[in-house]
């Protein structure tokens, strides 16, 4: 049967049929054929005394993507039944059609919360930035559905949101500020650069936390070298915010940079950019990072131990052997996690961290020996557990040594 032919079966069913399942079904097929012959007859059950009929009409009106569909879908925009409001938002943002913002902003106050959503999904798709502010609004929506839906059509509106999402972040509004956070986030233009680094020296976390998120999303080559200069900047808050922006980015025109940001005086600017070496994982991080094993901040100094262990390699775990002895037992806990991820090139460390005083150092080591399955490791284990007298850690023991008799 002709395209043609089959529209005019579908439609009589519509017409004729009693059974109102056989009329929905009817209608959705009219969606799949996607001919145009279709759209008439759609438009009509538009105003069916069913609502599943003329949900699904909208539905299908917006799979076929006819012009004409247009004003039809927005006066049903006032349908006494939600679902079908919802769907003939869908359907205006499949058109695309720009005529249809309006009336979808003011369905974003509707008092059905799929219909909010659906209007805030559909503004995505046309992408008019007449729906920032707006939408911007919905940031504040007592559903947590809708808001996320808000922050994704925000992102898809690009650089026209991002000085109204800037905004959020500054002025106050505690309430959105992490969904506007999130928007930036998923917005990648190089045209929001400059405002991005403005707002770095925000005092809120948050805004300083997304502003480094949305900074990772841009090209790299045109956000780090400010970021550079961040990191050297007289103000905490912008240091520590570019440290982070600069670990995520992990290009390594950062890397000599945040060696130098080592030394900072402030603890948590250390602390980022220890994370930030670790990300990059570049080999020249190795030696400042080996130094900063003796920083006086136990969290920076336990960081300094995950970042090599994450960078690797022969350097990286000398590095870390030394440390095994450490008077701070939590620190040498990093520390033999960190010679775990380094691999067989840390197994006699890991060997001697069988016989430390603590006893998670003890099973971290027989745990991590039992992964990396070295041979050497099968007598050491032996005859550790011959004197170890805490049963987790026998138990660790044991399981390592079968693994390793496994891979044989």
């Amino acid at each position: 049967m002709s395209d043609f032919g089959e529209v005019e079966r579908l439609e009589a069913i519509l017409a004729h049929q009693k059974d109102n399942v056989a009329r929905m079904r009817a209608v959705i097929e009219l969606g799949i054929t996607k001919n145009v012959k279709a759209v008439e007859p759609l438009i009509r059950a538009l105003g069916d005394k069913v609502a599943s009929v003329r949900w699904s009409a909208a539905i299908s009106l917006g799979m076929i993507g006819d012009p004409r569909a247009l004003e039809p879908l927005i006066l049903t925009l006032s349908d006494e039944d939600g679902v079908v409001r919802g769907c003939a938002a869908l359907s205006l943002g499949e058109l695309k059609d720009k005529q249809a913002v309006f009336p979808l902003i003011l369905l974003l106050k509707d008092k059905s919360n799929n219909v909010r959503l659906r209007a805030a999904v559909a503004l995505g798709m046309i992408g008019d930035e007449r729906a920032v502010k707006p939408l911007i609004h919905s940031l504040k929506d007592e559903d947590r559905a809708v808001r996320l839906k808000a922050v994704e059509a925000i992102s898809k509106l690009g650089t026209p949101a991002i000085r109204a999402l800037l905004q959020v972040l500054q002025g106050g509004e505690s309430q959105i500020k992490s969904e506007a956070a999130d928007a930036l986030r998923r917005i990648e233009s190089v045209e929001s650069v400059e405002p991005l680094m403005e707002a770095l020296d925000d005092d809120d976390w948050r805004t300083r936390w997304g502003v480094a998120g949305a900074l990772q999303k841009v090209e790299s080559e045109q956000a780090i070298e400010p970021l550079i200069q961040a990191l050297r900047g007289s103000s905490q808050k912008v240091r520590l915010s570019a440290a982070v922006a600069l670990g995520r980015i992990g290009d390594a025109q950062a890397v000599e940079p945040l060696i130098e940001a080592l030394r900072d005086e402030d603890w948590s600017v250390r602390w980022r950019a220890t994370v930030a070496l670790g990300l990059i994982g570049d080999s020249r991080a190795i030696e400042p990072l080996r130094k900063t094993l003796e920083d006086p901040d136990s969290i920076v100094r336990r960081e300094a131990a995950t970042s090599l262990g994450m960078i690797g390699g022969d350097q990286a775990a000398e590095s870390l052997v030394g440390t095994l002895k450490d008077e701070d037992s939590r620190f040498r806990l990093f520390v033999t996690e960190a010679l775990g991820k380094i691999g067989p090139t840390a197994i006699d460390p890991l060997i001697k961290a069988l016989h430390d005083e603590r006893i998670g150092v003890r099973w971290q080591a027989a745990v991590i020996l039992g992964n990396i399955g070295a041979l050497q490791a099968v007598e050491p284990l032996q005859q550790a557990l011959k004197n170890e007298a805490e049963k987790s850690v026998r138990q660790a023991m044991k399981t390592a040594l079968e693994k390793i008799r496994k891979r044989q």
